[in-house]
């Protein structure tokens, strides 16, 4: 993303990476790293290489993270597959799309039927004040079966509402 600059008749190429590698060498000429990133000079004066390894040369090793899933990983699979396009994986929400799991009264509620039928039919758009809104959700009942939904409000319901996973196929049943 460089932009081509023409001054006093000579092309000059502005890059944003650059101009902030080049200050930091001004201050700190005997640098050979800007957080973490290696850079060093080459055979042309004064120019600066920027190697594509973002890191340096001993990137930092991976760590594996631990997932908090509930027990349920039926439940976690439906939510990974369907609703975590909207809602994130964690459960966050997205501002002025959907909103998040985290705290919900809905997720909290002893009772699981507002849930499930929100689930099965959908939610309307929402308008608040202040320019604030949320988009429509659809319903799943056409795409999940009754288990499935039951998996995923019982996901939900332990994950982020602290209630037990005691919903079944057959209250999703007779809430359809």
């Amino acid at each position: 993303m460089s932009r081509v600059i023409l001054h006093n008749n000579n092309l000059i190429i502005f890059n944003p990476a650059y101009c902030l590698f080049r200050w930091y060498r001004v201050i700190f000429p005997n640098a050979t790293t800007f957080k973490g990133i290696l850079f060093t000079r080459t055979k042309k004066r004064g120019s600066i290489q920027i190697p594509s390894l973002m890191m340096g040369d001993n990137p930092p090793a991976a760590v594996p993270v631990a997932v908090k899933s509930g027990g349920n990983e039926a439940g976690r699979e439906v939510w990974l597959n369907t609703c975590s396009g909207c809602h994130s994986r964690d459960g966050e929400g997205k501002p002025n799309v959907s909103v998040g799991m985290i705290n919900n009264a809905t997720v909290r509620q002893p009772d699981g039927r507002n849930l499930i039928v929100s689930v099965l039919d959908g939610l309307p758009a929402q308008n608040f004040p202040g320019g604030q809104s949320m988009q429509s959700m659809p319903g799943f009942a056409h795409a999940l079966t009754d288990q499935q939904i039951a998996d995923l409000v019982n996901y939900m319901r332990v994950t982020w509402g602290g209630q037990p996973a005691n919903i079944t196929a057959d209250q999703v049943k007779a809430l359809r």
